[in-house]
């Protein structure tokens, strides 16, 4: 049941649909919150956002913004539409040509993933252009008719288009893109869904947006529906970018919103951060499936594209890399004898072993048997756990391990922080950051359990855990604004001239993205910033470098960052502008602001702590139990120590200390003494 004020009307509703809880935050016009998690149902994700929106009732006018999954799924699972792509005659093995780097370098029969679109349902073509946009082989109408006639009687629910050099010139992609839906056809245009360079990425990208575009038009159709009954005032959705957008928006552009729910945690973590004085830090969710991470700056910066279920996406994307660990990660001995956790997940049903239905251990179950987890602890509110099912499930594995179920849960919670500390070291050691002054930002159900372990394990200099670390995303969704984000690939040279060129490009960009943006700005104010991708002459890849008409300055600019990631920079090189790119924002107004996180109040009294029994230094213990709402501005925290809320658990490790800060942040540092010992 939902825990918090409700005397005040709601004025916004953050739902983030996860693969194991649905989290929910409603913000309060008085700058109050109430904060709770259902079971999500991977068959129905719509209903447990029913099932919030009739447990906090509220008025009419209240908007929602939603982070879904939905997108994402289908392109994990390979659940999505029967797509057909048409393309030009010799092009239709793009997909499975791919590129030549090997995912896996020493494997000597490396297995490729099987694209989305299998070689019979593609379909070719006369028609090109050129490399500069000029048509080569002009479209014959009979064709295609014959095409689209051939999709429709095959009973393809979605279409993908995409022709070489579109993005120069879309009219032949539209006249294909025309005929089809003619015939009721959805259809993903590569000239709207990627207009840039790289062939196979932008193939696969206008792949997957047809792949999951009935998939989320119909779920998103529910969801409307689910919000009028409500009388919800307005659906926003959260995009990969970390900003919203309209159900309309949505439909017209499914693949902006595949990482939906981690953008929220990202939008979560540069407010925390305005709010404690962080410049940079390092995002750590961890969910109950996945775990995503992030190097966030005071500035959000999405790039031009992301991967996401192995597949390269070329669409305006916040830096986040998932990985497939989470609590719900099943575990399980491979040939070699070794423990492995993931990327196989228990998910919402059966679920771990401690929730009453599963029988496969899971991540969470070895903090349940370790005590991390207390059994005086309701998943999301109403699950009891069953510590007995646990145990029992346990002695198996202990068996094939031969070790006792004690050794085994610690060996669980090791392998599965040591994956998601490769993935945070991935994100910043390998790009160049040096991380050790940085705060790791640990949210999801999970996130406190590992936080710790994880901040040591990948040399980070602390740790910090928000109040609401279970719903953190939900809430990130909920402060999020709406806004577009456009790319255009282009080929100037980065002088006066082509900086010149570049800022018409922009103008159009800018336009095309304040028309998409109308009806959700209304007559707020909207700010606006401009990139430009910027490489050597004869490189392969560009670097995204601030825009200003002024070319010295882009130039010198370009060179700065360059030598800030490879270590070197050639100021006698030529540069060149390779894409142009826009981002409108709504910004903050009074509303937003009123959502802001309120200050704690100054500790007043030493709440009473109680005890509870851990598994901690080959050695059963007694250690303070903690109620996270107890702990006010001021309070100091010793491990080993068991922090417990109703959308997380903490668990801070035997060398690690801290104090909850003004904003109620839980930050945690390790102790002196074991830095110098070690």
């Amino acid at each position: 049941m939902p825990q918090g004020p409700s005397r005040s009307r709601i004025a916004c509703i953050g739902i983030d649909t996860g693969g194991t809880f649905t989290d929910v935050v409603a913000v309060r016009f008085d700058g109050s919150a109430t904060v709770f998690k259902l079971p999500s149902r991977p068959d129905a994700p719509e209903e447990p956002i029913r099932e919030a929106l009739r447990l906090l009732q509220p008025a009419s006018g209240a908007s929602l913004h939603h982070g879904t999954t939905v997108g994402t799924n289908a392109l994990l699972q390979r659940r999505g539409a029967r797509t057909a792509l048409i393309t030009s005659r010799g092009c239709k093995d793009v997909l499975e040509i791919g590129r030549q780097a090997r995912a896996q370098l020493y494997e000597l029969e490396p297995r490729q993933a099987a694209p989305l679109i299998p070689s019979s349902d593609r379909f070719e073509l006369d028609a090109r252009l050129d490399a500069d946009g000029k048509e080569v082989t002009a479209l014959d109408p009979l064709e295609i008719a014959d095409i689209a006639d051939a999709i429709k009687l095959a009973g393809f629910e979605s279409a993908a288009v995409v022709l070489p050099f579109s993005f120069l010139d879309p009219r032949q992609e539209q006249t294909i893109g025309n005929a089809l839906a003619a015939r009721d056809i959805p259809v993903s245009l590569s000239c709207c869904v990627s207009p840039q360079i790289r062939e196979y990425e932008r193939t696969a990208t206008t792949c997957a947006d047809a792949f999951i575009r009935p998939v989320v038009s119909d779920y998103l159709s529910r969801l409307a529906s689910i919000a009028r009954e409500s009388e919800i005032s307005s659906v926003l959705v959260m995009m990969s970018c970390g900003s919203l957008i309209g159900i309309c928006g949505a439909v017209r552009s499914p693949i902006t919103t595949v990482l939906s729910g981690p953008a929220g945690g990202v939008v979560a973590c540069q407010r925390l951060m305005a709010d404690a004085g962080l410049k940079t830090a390092v995002a750590f969710d961890m969910g109950g499936t996945s775990t995503d991470v992030c190097v966030v700056d005071a500035r959000l910066k999405a790039a031009s594209s992301g991967r996401v279920a192995d597949l390269p996406l070329q669409t305006p994307t916040l830096p986040i890399h998932t990985i497939g660990s989470g609590g719900g990660s099943l575990v399980w001995v491979d040939d070699g004898g070794a423990l492995r956790c993931g990327p196989q997940s228990a998910g919402a049903n059966p679920g771990p072993v401690a929730y009453g239905l599963g029988d496969q251990i899971t991540v969470t179950d070895a903090h349940v048997l370790l005590g991390r987890i207390p059994s005086c602890v309701a998943m999301a509110g109403s699950l009891p756990l069953q510590v007995g099912r646990v145990r029992d499930a346990f002695r198996e594995l202990s068996k094939v391990l031969g070790l006792s179920a004690e050794a085994a849960s610690e060996g669980i919670i090791s392998v599965a922080s040591a994956q998601m500390a490769r993935a945070v070291r991935h994100v910043s050691v390998e790009q160049g950051r040096d991380i050790s002054s940085l705060s790791l930002i640990a949210y999801g159900g999970a996130g406190g359990l590992h936080a710790c372990a994880v901040a040591e394990a990948a040399g980070l200099g602390d740790v910090v855990i928000p109040p609401v670390p279970g719903a953190f995303s939900a809430l990130g969704v909920a402060l999020a604004r709406p806004g577009r984000s456009f790319i255009q690939s282009c080929l100037y040279s980065a002088d006066a001239n082509g900086c010149l060129a570049a800022s018409q490009r922009l103008l159009d960009l800018r336009a095309r993205a304040r028309q998409e943006l109308r009806d959700e700005a209304g007559r707020r104010r909207v700010s606006v910033a401009a990139h430009a991708e910027v490489r050597y002459v004869g490189q392969s890849h560009s670097l995204r470098i601030p825009f200003g008409a002024d070319a010295r300055r882009l130039t010198s600019s370009f060179h700065r960052v360059h030598r800030k990631r490879y270590g070197h920079a050639d100021i006698s090189r030529e540069c060149e502008i390779t894409a142009v790119a826009i981002t409108l924002t709504v910004l903050a107004d009074g509303l937003a602001a009123v959502v802001a996180p309120q200050a704690m109040p100054d500790r007043t009294q030493t709440e009473t702590e109680t005890e509870t029994e851990v598994y901690t230094d080959a050695a059963w213990r007694l250690v303070p139990l903690h109620a996270r709402t107890a702990l006010l501005a001021g309070h100091q925290v010793e491990g080993p120590a068991v922090i417990v809320q109703a959308d997380s658990t903490t668990f801070v490790e035997p060398n690690w200390q801290g104090a909850v800060d003004s904003w109620g942040n839980l930050r945690l540092k390790r102790r002196l003494a074991a830095t110098t010992a070690a």
